[in-house]
């Protein structure tokens, strides 16, 4: 198995970790060791599970590496909107605060 370990805080192929889980996403199986709960990594599979099942049931035939990456710009790209809009609403709350002190 590869070392997840710089793929994610709490992950690691081997060494420290509080619980066990092996997931199943898109066909294959993977063990993996972390300090999140097994649920949490079972939905974590679900969900990148889920997004490359709905990219590979598009009609063109894709190999499931190229479904992988497709999948992973997909997710990166919720993870950056996401972001952005933490930052605004962030920023919109550190005003009402400075606001709301003075």
């Amino acid at each position: 198995m590869t070392d997840l370990e710089d793929f994610g805080p709490g992950l690691t192929a081997e060494g420290e970790g509080k619980s066990r889980v092996t997931v199943s996403i898109y066909g294959e199986t993977y063990p993996l060791k972390s300090s999140a709960s097994p649920q949490h990594l079972e939905l974590l599979a679900e969900y990148v599970d889920g997004v490359m099942r709905h990219i590979a049931g598009h009609p063109a035939r894709i190999g499931s590496s190229r479904v992988a990456v497709l999948a992973a710009l997909q997710i990166a790209d919720e993870l950056f909107r996401l972001r952005q809009e933490h930052e605004s609403l962030t920023a919109i709350f550190e005003d009402e605060w400075a606001k709301r002190k003075r």
